[in-house]
């Protein structure tokens, strides 16, 4: 602690945004049968694998969603949250699993000394209030 810098600035301001993301378009079926079939070669490559029996589950899953036109609808709202304190930090929130790419931006191009970023937050992607049934 005898290290830490403190932060003097005594204004608090949050502010949130919400930006789309479009989602990848559903695979064919055809795209589908050659990606199950590796699957299922590696599956017997290596016994007893509990990671391409996952696999497999998930992409009999895809399939259902394929053949009952249920995939992801096109665009997805994303919300953004910010709390900064002055100048000198802060806090970003995502609702979802944020790659590192997300973090390592936030830290080139936020003006603030000091910046955060948390993934997880809120609710998660395609759940906000003004879209849950």
């Amino acid at each position: 602690m005898r290290d830490s810098t403190e932060i003097r600035a005594n204004k608090l301001k949050l502010r949130s945004t919400c930006v789309t993301l479009l989602t990848q378009k559903s695979p064919s079926i055809e795209v589908w049968r050659k990606t199950y079939s590796g699957v299922r070669i590696l599956s017997t490559a290596v016994p007893g694998s509990h990671e391409y029996k996952r696999q497999e589950e998930l992409l009999k899953s895809i399939k259902k969603m394929i053949q009952c036109n249920e995939w992801l609808p096109a665009e997805v709202p994303f919300d953004i949250n910010g709390i900064m304190r002055g100048t000198e930090w802060c806090l970003i929130s995502f609702p979802a699993e944020m790659f590192c790419e997300y973090e390592l931006s936030v830290d080139e191009n936020a003006p603030f000394s000091y910046n955060m970023s948390f993934g997880y937050t809120n609710e998660r992607v395609g759940i906000s209030p003004r879209t849950r049934n």
